[in-house]
């Protein structure tokens, strides 16, 4: 399953699709508290997380349907089959890789509140529990995504 991770890991990072996410990611939430935080003058951070759950309709898809079209683009994925792990451990390292780099941008609007706290007065309890909210949406997202490629790569193997 490392192996998976480790191989998951090098290919987002070695194309631009980890970078490409990563500032699409925090360009919408910094928009978002742009016109919510800024403009309308509001302290409460978790307005700007409502507004970057729109980026799940983009995202999520981008980047989980590349995680098969890459193998198959690649000629890997009968490599994929022929390694001596399961099916479940290599959707496992997949899904951790992709929880990953969801992690990485995520890691950097955790410090939105801290920034936004020296200019007012910002609710940091509910802000971070907003960001572990946005989080588990996002790790609900993949999951689903994981057991969609689990079942397409349990007919193909079947």
């Amino acid at each position: 399953m490392s192996a998976v991770w480790k191989h998951e890991m090098r290919l987002y990072f070695h194309s631009l699709t980890a970078y490409v996410f990563g500032a699409f990611l925090l360009a919408f939430v910094g928009i978002g508290s742009v016109l919510y935080n800024l403009q309308a003058a509001v302290s409460n951070f978790e307005f700007v997380l409502s507004f970057g759950c729109m980026v799940f309709v983009v995202i999520v898809p981008i980047l989980t349907m590349r995680v098969i079209a890459e193998e198959r683009k690649q000629k890997t994925d009968q490599l994929l089959y022929a390694l001596p792990v399961t099916t479940t451990q290599v959707i496992l390292g997949k899904y951790l890789a992709l929880l990953a780099v969801y992690v990485i941008p995520l890691c950097m609007i955790c410090l939105y509140p801290l920034i936004f706290s020296r200019f007012g007065e910002v609710y940091l309890l509910t802000s971070y529990g907003a960001i572990a909210a946005f989080f588990i949406m996002a790790e609900v997202c993949f999951l689903f995504r994981a057991v969609v490629l689990f079942g397409t790569l349990w007919l193909f193997n079947a």
